[in-house]
């Protein structure tokens, strides 16, 4: 991958309200914005590392409420797992 890709997710207590691929950073503001290289990407998203490791060891960079996000590890992987139900092309 050659260029950058955004994915916005909007959850709310346990259920994905939208998922969508943006444009503009600026569009969205999230509670939390989680980054890392195209690699790591799939390697959480096909089960070879866990998102939370990948937080801890710095591979996923995580910028929002870290305190919220230590006392609800599961809810990361959770956020990850939501890439997985997205049907969508990616742009060239």
């Amino acid at each position: 991958m050659k260029q950058r890709i955004i994915m916005y997710t909007d959850l709310w207590h346990g259920e994905c309200r939208s998922a969508c691929l943006i444009v503009d950073e600026s569009e969205k503001s999230p509670a939390y914005r989680m980054t890392a290289p195209y690699g790591v990407w799939k390697q959480i998203l096909d089960k070879k590392l866990d998102a939370v490791q990948a937080m801890m060891t710095g591979r996923l960079k995580v910028k929002g409420d870290m305190g919220q996000i230590m006392r609800m590890p599961r809810a990361a992987v959770e956020l990850t797992n939501c890439t997985l139900l997205i049907d969508t092309e990616f742009p060239d």
